[in-house]
């Protein structure tokens, strides 16, 4: 058969019928690599985003237990710092400084075991900069020196110090409450024991050298 014949009895095809093939549309085979490159661009945007924001949540807001251990690290250091380098001139604040250094040191060493469970080495806390970022005695020991510097030290150190025991005692506190074990939990409660008298102490002394109204 002539390829240029139509076949016996086929009607032949209509204009219209050949213009509405042509016209309809094409099936899209899926997305375009443009509308995958855009909506891949703002989903990795968005992960980065939310990854970025993770992080500084952490980095900025330390669990309790971190926090304690800042604290416990960074207020032994003031207290420390004021006994080597003399500046206490006062014999009874300075007797009431010594018993606090001995009383810190005694509950850093009966919570380090508590701080190592935790994933936190009391022995290397000096390097440990996303504490120390959190919980430091920069501020403390400006306002010190600044004491120092004006012949007021006495005063502002016992003000100081109290202000810094009782936020530690509070820490402490709810520290003890948490899953921190037995030993951390007894640890905890008879150090929050044993600064209880000091921070009397150091008050009793600012009441002393305030002048009466």
């Amino acid at each position: 058969m002539n390829p240029n014949q139509q076949a016996p009895n086929q009607a032949p095809l209509s204009t219209d019928y050949l213009d509405e093939i042509s016209a309809a549309p094409q099936k899209s085979d899926g997305p375009s690599l443009k509308k995958i490159l855009i909506f891949g661009g703002i989903g990795l945007v968005t992960v980065l985003v939310l990854l970025f924001a993770v992080s500084s949540l952490t980095a900025g807001n330390l669990n309790n237990v971190s926090k304690l251990a800042g604290k416990l690290y960074a207020t032994n250091n003031v207290v420390t710092n004021s006994i080597k380098e003399k500046q206490i001139k006062s014999t009874k604040l300075r007797a009431v400084n010594m018993t606090l250094s001995l009383t810190l040191e005694n509950i850093i060493k009966e919570t380090t075991p508590g701080f190592a469970a935790k994933s936190i080495k009391m022995d290397k806390m000096k390097d440990n900069k996303k504490i120390l970022a959190v919980e430091n005695s920069t501020e403390m020991e400006a306002t010190l020196e600044e004491a120092r510097l004006n012949g007021n030290f006495d005063e502002v150190y016992a003000i100081e110090i109290t202000h810094a025991l009782v936020s530690l005692q509070l820490l402490m506190e709810q520290v003890s409450k948490g899953n921190v074990g037995v030993d951390m939990q007894a640890a905890l409660i008879k150090g929050v024991d044993d600064l209880a008298p000091l921070i009397k102490q150091f008050e009793e002394f600012n009441t002393e050298i305030r002048p009466a109204v």
